[in-house]
This record gives C-alpha cells, sequence and structure tokens, in this order.
C-alpha cells in the first residue's frame, strides 16, 4: 500500500512538473533566448563574418529577430556570444531554417543528452534496484536545473554527458577520457576544473601521460578544427574575449551561480578581479595537495591501504572539487549547476551519510533542485544575483566538513554522528 502511495504521489508529481515546465515553454520570454545568440553566431560565419565582433553579430541578431525597442536592442548588445567556435559550427548545417524548429531540435537533444548521462551513472551502481534507479532517475531529470539549461537552449546537459563519460573512462581509458573532456571546452569557466580534476585523479593512478596526450588531442582537433572551418581570426577572436572576460560582461549578468555573486556589483572591477583570482588559486592549491602520486601497477593496494586508514575514496575527492570549482569559478549559472546531478546522485544513492547527516544530504539535494526555480520564476534577493549559489555553496561545505563513513558504517572523520535509523533515505 505505501509503495502504492508512493508511486501515485511520484506520478502526480511528475505530471504537475512536467506541465508547469510545458506553460513556461510556449510562454516564457527566455524560450531559446541563449540558442538565439548561438543561431546569429552561426549565421555571421556563414556569411564568411566573425561572431566574436560585436557589431558583427548585432547587425545579424537585429535582421533575424527584429528589436522592438531600444530595450529589446540592448538586450541583444547585452549578451554577447562567448561560447568556443564549435558550438556555431555545430549549428552551421541549421542556418536557414526557423530559429524556433532548431530550437526545438536542440531541446530535444540535450534531453536525451541528460537522459544518456543519468543512465551512465545507474549503470555504475549495480547494487541499486531498478526501481529505485529509475525513481531517481526522474526525479533527478525533471529539475528545474536540467529544465532552466533546455529552456534556455544551453549545452549543459551535453557537457554533463562528457563529464560522467569521462567518470567512467580515467580508470582504464585515460586517454579517451582527457579526449572528450577537452571537447568540453566550449564552456572553459566551466569545464576547466573538471578537466584538471580527472588529470589529478589520473596521476594518481598513474595513468597522467595518456590523459594529457588524449587532453592534448582534444584541445588541438578544438582549436585546429575551428581554425580550418571557421578561419584563424575566429580562434583569435575567441580567445581575445576570453582575456577580456574579466570586463563588463560579468557585470551585465544576472543569476549568477559562484561566490562573484557576493562582489560583483558592489565591489570596484580591481578588487572583484582579486577576489576571482584569489579563489580559484586556494581552489588550485587544495586540488593539487590533495592526491597522493601512486606507484603504476600499485592503485589496488595503494586504494586498499586508504580505506583501511579511513581515506575518503576517489569519487568523494572529486565532487569536492567539482563543487568546489562551481562555487569559485568566476562566471556560472544555474543552469550550469547541472554538472552536480552526479553529486546528487552520489548522496542519495551510494549512502555514504548516515544519521543526521543522512537526512542533512537529502535537505542539501532538495535545496539543489529546488532553488534554480527561483530564477525560473525571476526571484532575486537584492543582495545576490540569484540563489544558484546557495546548493553549490551547501554541496561543497558537506563534502568538506564531513566524509563519507567507511563500508563498516563508521565515520571517518567530521561531526558525530548520531544515528535517527539503521535504513538509508531512498528517493
Amino acid at each position: 500500500m505505501r509503495l502504492r502511495i508512493t508511486r501515485v504521489a511520484l506520478a502526480v508529481g511528475v505530471a504537475l512538473m512536467l506541465g508547469f515546465y510545458a506553460e513556461l515553454a510556449v510562454h516564457a520570454p527566455a524560450t531559446g533566448q541563449d540558442l538565439r545568440i548561438f543561431y546569429a553566431a552561426a549565421t555571421t560565419l556563414r556569411e564568411g563574418g566573425n561572431p566574436y565582433d560585436a557589431g558583427q553579430l548585432l547587425r545579424v541578431e537585429e535582421r533575424l529577430y527584429h528589436p522592438r525597442d531600444a530595450a529589446a536592442r540592448a538586450s541583444l548588445a547585452g549578451n554577447p556570444y562567448v561560447q568556443g567556435p564549435p558550438l556555431a559550427i555545430a549549428l552551421l548545417p541549421l542556418t536557414g531554417r526557423a530559429p524556433a524548429a532548431v530550437y526545438h531540435g536542440e531541446a530535444l537533444l540535450l534531453v536525451l543528452a541528460a537522459v544518456a548521462a543519468v543512465i551512465v551513472l545507474a549503470r555504475g551502481s549495480p547494487a541499486l534496484s531498478t526501481a529505485h534507479a529509475s525513481r531517481r532517475a526522474l526525479i533527478l531529470l525533471i529539475s528545474p536545473v536540467t529544465f532552466l539549461g533546455v529552456l534556455l537552449g544551453q549545452p549543459d546537459a551535453l557537457l554533463l554527458l562528457l563529464l560522467v563519460a569521462a567518470l567512467s573512462l580515467y580508470r582504464r581509458h585515460a586517454l579517451l577520457a582527457g579526449f572528450i573532456l577537452a571537447l568540453g571546452l566550449v564552456k572553459p569557466q566551466i569545464m576547466a576544473g573538471p578537466l584538471l580534476l580527472c588529470g589529478l585523479l589520473a596521476w594518481r593512478r598513474g595513468r597522467v601521460a595518456p590523459y594529457a596526450m588524449g587532453a592534448l588531442g582534444g584541445a588541438l582537433l578544438f582549436l585546429g578544427g575551428s581554425a580550418a572551418i571557421a578561419g584563424p581570426a575566429v580562434v583569435t577572436g575567441w580567445l581575445r574575449e576570453l582575456a577580456g572576460f574579466s570586463g563588463a560582461t560579468v557585470y551585465t549578468q544576472v543569476d549568477i551561480s559562484s561566490l562573484s555573486t557576493l562582489y560583483v556589483g558592489w565591489a570596484p572591477h580591481a578588487l572583484s578581479l582579486l577576489l576571482a583570482v584569489a579563489g580559484l588559486a586556494a581552489w588550485t592549491t587544495l586540488c593539487v595537495k590533495r592526491p597522493r602520486a601512486t606507484e603504476p601497477g600499485n592503485e589496488d593496494q595503494t586504494s586498499a591501504r586508504n580505506a583501511t586508514a579511513g581515506e575518503p575514496g576517489e569519487h568523494w575527492w572529486f565532487l569536492l572539487g567539482l563543487a568546489g570549482w562551481l562555487l569559485v569559478t568566476p562566471y556560472a549559472h544555474p543552469h550550469d549547476d547541472i554538472l552536480l546531478l552526479p553529486a546528487a546522485w552520489y548522496l542519495l544513492e551510494r549512502g555514504p551519510y548516515r544519521g543526521r547527516a543522512a537526512l542533512i544530504a537529502v535537505l542539501l539535494v532538495l535545496s539543489w533542485w529546488l532553488l534554480p526555480m527561483t530564477s525560473l520564476l525571476g526571484l532575486r534577493p537584492p543582495l545576490l544575483r540569484g540563489l544558484g549559489v546557495i546548493p553549490v555553496a551547501l554541496t561543497f561545505a558537506l563534502l568538506a566538513t564531513r566524509r563519507p563513513a567507511a563500508a563498516t558504517g563508521a565515520a571517518t572523520t567530521g561531526l558525530p554522528n548520531r544515528a535517527i535509523g539503521s535504513h538509508r533515505i531512498a528517493l
């Protein structure tokens, strides 16, 4: 009876959320908003222009979208194309079609990418029953974090797929893991962190050489392919855009979900840069100091020693570093927090936290699930550019202050673990 009630409640909840999303997708002005920028960039490329030239891009956008007034034109001018050239190149075959039709196709692709990423996560959890895995996958897939990226047309679901695929490959196929993560540098402010974290794990396992070769190959394909198709001037324009990204662009954005939301807008520009650099330096230092180098061939013995000594696992360390990266990168939005989906899965499925910590983990996942809804509704506190930073900060704090419980059930370090029940919380 209880199982039947749970299934009915889940079905009703999913139906309500999907209905809400459908209503937003049809009527929200933000539907396909970012894809329109990408599509205009591809059209600029098709016409032999440079999408990183703000004037060229704006002229194409005005021709395509016919802004009604000065405010609409200013909105176009305030949102330059900053993603890597491969994103615009991928849309080249679709230029000339109606932007709405292109958006529908891309939205379907993003949904399929998110589904594939969750399937990869589920395949890495053989102890979880099919029914539990399906329910958990459905709950995470219909989160506002996922929907927000699809609504805007952002490629974050594809980046999530690259991330979880690399995590499943780096132990045995380090070269391939490095290659596919390098392709994700279409959004370097989001994917540079995972690329470094996975490289440190490969170094710990004595696999850094093939990983570095794969990452270098992916970067060369990324840059060389872009130069061959779009032209060297476009690649140079993108690199120039990255170099100048610390300028006014961040100041014109809303819904920043990293720590920069605390100081962008009120702190002087020089101080903001200093705070951003300090955060990135602290993150890099912590990440480099954390993993231990191992001799090639001794990974199993080292893992056994670490487990006996209560050392946290690689999965925990990677997710800690990932949450830290999303916290300190100067430019991240709530839809970028879909990269924390592996952390949500880890906290719910593996049962690394017990007792009070388990309840905290579940509440934390709920905050990751719910708070981006404020971005969809346009609710922002006066001192923050959105609430997306809260679940990122809480995830990092929990992982940093409370290591996972050992397999025997005893907590290795951290706060006292007062059990409130011997069962795991299953979602």
